[in-house]
């Protein structure tokens, strides 16, 4: 049926996005959305690929149909990494607290949200208030409930060699 022929039409696309094909891989990914436009999986692959491609506007408007299908907390921490670098880093804050509020709503409530999401709210926010003393609020939040998170440990780093050099 239809489910499967748009799982199929994503898979294929993926595999040639993969394989460096691009164009083809983009075009079926764009097909399985057409024939199923709630397979949020798509919708985010169409975006991603926009955003590889530098059509970021395209991407966005991408974001915004997954959006319309769903909720859900991937769309949100997809689009806030495109406003990172795109360096709209207080929309990217705000994509990441939708992300991470739809998480602790979530079964694992607090300890559901992904130790990425937290770091990359650490990242915005640390963007967006550069002559703050908070800057680091967010990252050492995320330092202190994931401690052994390699990604926090890289970001939280990088962060204070930044705050060193000032």
């Amino acid at each position: 049926g239809e489910e499967e022929a748009a799982l199929a039409l994503n898979q294929a696309g993926t595999f040639l996005y993969l394989s460096g094909r691009i164009k083809e891989g983009l075009r079926l990914l764009q097909d399985s959305a057409a024939k199923r436009p709630g397979l949020v999986n798509s919708l985010l692959k169409v975006a991603g690929l926009y955003c590889d491609m530098d059509e970021k506007e395209e991407a966005l408007a991408w974001f915004d149909r997954a959006l319309g299908a769903s909720d859900s907390p991937d769309i949100y921490l997809h689009r806030a990494q495109l406003y990172l670098m795109k360096n709209e880093n207080r929309l990217a804050a705000n994509d990441l607290r939708r992300c991470e509020a739809r998480h602790e709503a979530g079964p694992g409530g607090e300890e559901g949200v992904p130790a990425l999401v937290r770091a990359t709210l650490g990242i915005a926010c640390f963007k967006m208030d550069m002559g703050s003393p908070l800057r680091l609020r967010q990252i050492e939040r995320a330092h202190r409930l994931h401690p052994d998170n390699v990604e926090v440990l890289l970001f939280y780093g990088e962060m204070l060699t930044q705050v060193c050099r000032v």
